[in-house]
């Protein structure tokens, strides 16, 4: 930092800067691999499922909140929390990460196609809605991906084909998409809680 940068006036604003850096940007760089910005040999995102289009918005998306789940445990760190509540709390976390899974599922599976590229070298994800619309420039007797063959895979084309319903799909693969990463991230966070309660109660 130069002499010329503003520094943040007082100790507390000092300590706020550090730990808004902390959260917000140490938790996304240390969350990197498992939110597929970086690659690991034989571990698959699952972000790495989602079209482009997608994939771009959902890494700091779900990278903000999973530094706001990590925020909300080191809050929750300090306080006092009955085993009972941690329990309830983890269960109606699991219930509701699995609804999201099998909601993000039945999303994928009905709204997003793979079409292969480049002679079959390599695949492309999009997005895809429930009907075609009149103004599509394919036969009505292709399936989806025959379009998007016949559409040469542009992405730009597609919505001409499905128009606005790819608003509504996208944003229901996006809530799907933070509610599963958010879950896990809370489970996660849950479960260090219900740690450092039992560590507690051992150093006493």
């Amino acid at each position: 930092m130069s002499d010329s940068t503003p520094r943040p006036p007082s100790t507390l604003a000092r300590r706020f800067v550090r730990y808004v850096s902390g959260f917000g940007v140490g938790v996304a760089l240390g969350m990197a691999p498992f939110l597929g910005v970086v690659e690991v040999p034989g571990f698959e995102a699952l972000l790495r499922l989602f079209p482009r289009e997608l994939a771009h918005s959902l890494i700091p998306l779900s990278a903000f909140l999973m530094g706001v789940v990590a925020v909300a445990v080191q809050f929750y760190s300090g306080e006092r929390i009955a085993a009972t509540t941690l329990r309830r709390r983890f269960k109606r976390t699991l219930i509701l990460l699995l609804v999201g899974f099998l909601l993000l599922v039945v999303l994928y599976t009905l709204f997003v196609r793979t079409v292969a590229v480049e002679g079959g070298a390599r695949e492309l994800a999009f997005t895809t809605g429930w009907q075609r619309l009149p103004s599509c420039g394919c036969p009505p007797q292709l399936t989806d991906v025959e379009c998007l063959k016949e559409l040469s895979a542009n992405p730009a084309a597609t919505g001409s084909c499905w128009g606005r319903q790819l608003l509504v799909v996208r944003l229901s693969l996006t809530l799907a998409y933070l509610l599963v990463t958010g879950g896990f991230g809370a489970l996660v966070g849950l479960l260090l809680l219900a740690e450092e309660r039992r560590r507690r109660r051992r150093s006493r």
